[in-house]
């Protein structure tokens, strides 16, 4: 795809998406080119404003955006002897000028540099998403998906591309950078810095070979419908690493009340939640039953009953006892008559090795929006709006509270 290819698609009507001039859309295929020349940081960063403000605010043309890198980088080809230019002969010369006063004409770098300027690029704008999704900025967190699904699967080809005939340390600290960040999991880091290796000894036309392979496979990841069993780095939201504390799954505050005691202090919650034992490797079989069982249990919640055929009792707590001697009686929050007293049993046990918050400031590290204490008071102001109702309180179903402030939601 020539750049003017580029920037005729890049201008096709997008209703999801701001309008995009042609006059917008080729001087940002200039910024590109001149990026590519001249990698300074102030190019590389108004490279990925453009990027967040026009392209990953639309699925086409972050696909797009990415299907251009990999043909550019792919166009960067080794090469043997280069022919010194005298004048700059399109956009592909972008930034380069005459220099020791008009005598030489700038020359663009070497290919492989040119195809690790492209991956600076797309460092930048992945590094920006995540090191910055912990803000309270719903428009930045909307980015993760057209990323998720069109720019990060386009990174293998563009990593061993890069990484043909050199530049393996700059690569291998990008990928540590995103192992930090948590936008790859490691098993997908590791898989990255072993391409990264294998790729700068690979020959040009046998990469291209891999990399197309690769690529179709990102293309169509329809056609493995496997689940995926490797556990996460965290107890985390998906596709939102940094989360604030209130908004990361309960579970992370249930560990906090066991490791470090009672009443919770939203300032010693880790950014993105609790960081998760042998994270990285797959589930045992054990833990895939636990996680099936608890997935179907937990789609029952949303069935309009119960098949009476399937049940033969119903214990003191509500729970079923159902004809299929393979299905737990326990429902879905795990309450039964033996469980709570061992939940008791094991809540004295927790408190008296809970670590305290004595070593927890009053402001979380880092200072950060979400962690300043403005969610905490609203939610206590909800809970004394709501107080005194609860499951079995004083009528109007299950909380008081929750129905006088259903209208202002």
């Amino acid at each position: 795809m020539d750049p003017d290819a580029f920037v005729a698609a890049l201008c096709a009507p997008d209703p999801a998406a701001r309008t995009l001039r042609q006059e917008e859309a080729y001087d940002f295929a200039r910024l590109l080119f001149r990026t590519l020349n001249i990698c300074t940081a102030a190019n590389v960063k108004q490279c990925k404003f453009f990027v967040f403000q026009y392209i990953v605010t639309s699925d086409h043309r972050t696909k797009l955006f990415a299907t251009y890198l990999v043909q550019l980088s792919k166009h960067f080809a080794p090469k043997v002897s280069q022919t010194p230019i005298t004048e700059p002969a399109g956009i592909e010369h972008e930034g380069l000028q005459s220099i020791f006063k008009g005598l030489k004409m700038q020359q663009p770098p070497d290919p492989t540099f040119l195809r690790l300027h492209i991956l600076f690029v797309v460092n930048d704008v992945l590094c920006f998403l995540y090191s910055h999704s912990s803000q309270r900025n719903s428009r930045l967190r909307g980015h993760f998906k057209a990323i998720d699904e069109h720019l990060k699967p386009c990174i293998p080809a563009l990593v061993q591309l890069a990484a043909h005939g050199g530049h393996v340390a700059e690569i291998t600290t990008m990928t540590e950078n995103w192992r930090k960040l948590s936008i790859f999991p490691v098993s997908e880091i590791e898989a990255l810095r072993n391409k990264t290796r294998a790729a700068s000894d690979t020959k040009w036309s046998a990469l291209l070979a891999t990399c197309a392979t690769s690529s179709n496979r990102s293309q169509h990841p329809g056609q493995d419908n496997s689940p995926t069993w490797v556990i996460p780095s965290r107890h985390r939201v998906v596709n939102d690493p940094n989360a604030p504390w209130n908004e990361l799954p309960a579970a992370n505050g249930l560990y906090m009340k066991r490791t470090r005691g009672f009443p919770l202090r939203y300032q010693a919650m880790p950014f993105g939640g609790y960081e998760l034992a042998n994270s990285g490797r797959e589930a045992d079989d054990a833990l895939k039953k636990d996680v099936e069982w608890l997935y179907s249990e937990a789609i029952h919640c949303f069935d309009q009953h119960t098949n009476s055929d399937e049940v033969l009792d119903v214990d003191a707590l509500g729970n079923i006892t159902w004809k299929d001697p393979d299905r737990p009686t326990r429902n879905y929050w795990g309450f039964t008559l033996d469980g709570v007293q061992k939940r008791k049993e094991l809540g004295d046990k927790f408190a008296e090795s809970a670590g305290g918050y004595d070593d927890v400031a009053p402001q979380h590290p880092g200072g950060s929006a979400p962690f300043d204490g403005g969610a905490a008071a609203r939610g206590r102001s909800l809970a004394g709006a709501t107080r005194g109702g609860g499951r079995g309180g004083h009528g109007r179903g299950y909380s008081r509270g929750f129905y006088h402030n259903r209208e202002g939601f």
